[in-house]
């Protein structure tokens, strides 16, 4: 997540290091979405939107079912 410079207000896209812009040490505070504060690549790993997690859950009820149809109709 950018943050920034406190010294220049620069958009610090980097989590770690000096400020490209002024080459200030003083990096902001990262706000990080996970307790064990994982940083990937400079970004903070998003969750899955929960639409989504019910969409592929619905869907793996569905396929259950239809397989439980097809085992049905074959004995």
């Amino acid at each position: 997540m950018p943050r920034k410079c406190p010294e220049c207000d620069w958009i610090w896209p980097k989590p770690t290091g000096s400020c490209p812009n002024c080459g200030s040490d003083k990096a902001p505070p990262a706000k990080v979405a996970f307790e064990s504060g994982d940083v990937i690549e400079g970004k903070v790993p998003t969750r899955m939107p929960i639409s989504l997690a019910v969409l592929v859950v619905a869907f793996v009820v569905y396929l259950a079912w239809r397989i439980v149809q097809m085992v049905t109709w074959l004995f």
